[in-house]
């Protein structure tokens, strides 16, 4: 995962694993899934610390953190493996916590 400084201020969530790059929705915007086994309350946590000074939005129970900027944002939600096909990857089966990001990268910074 790439750091703060890399992905837009977001710091990647500690012991999460990174499994899906999306393509662009955006023109020069970067995402990343990954996936944790901590709780989401943890990681709810973790993100409401960590991103002090962006917007907090709750729907239902996905969380979505934005600096206001539209330079970043973030997603939390949780993660229940019963809906992953066979054959995926060992942490989509145990994960209980889904983390989404999305950044404008600066320049020569993660691709």
């Amino acid at each position: 995962m790439p750091t703060a400084a890399e992905a837009g201020g977001i710091p990647p969530y500690p012991g999460a694993v990174a499994l899906a790059r999306t393509p662009e929705d955006e023109p020069g915007m970067r995402s990343l899934d990954s996936f944790t086994t901590d709780p989401y309350e943890t990681v709810v946590a973790f993100y409401d610390s960590a991103l002090t000074g962006w917007t907090r939005i709750i729907d239902d129970e996905v969380i979505l953190y934005d600096p206001g900027d539209d330079s970043a944002a973030v997603t939390v939600m949780p993660w229940n493996g019963d809906e992953v096909p066979e054959g995926q990857p060992e942490i989509l089966y145990r994960a209980r916590t889904a983390i989404g990001t999305a950044w404008r990268p600066a320049p020569g910074a993660f691709p």
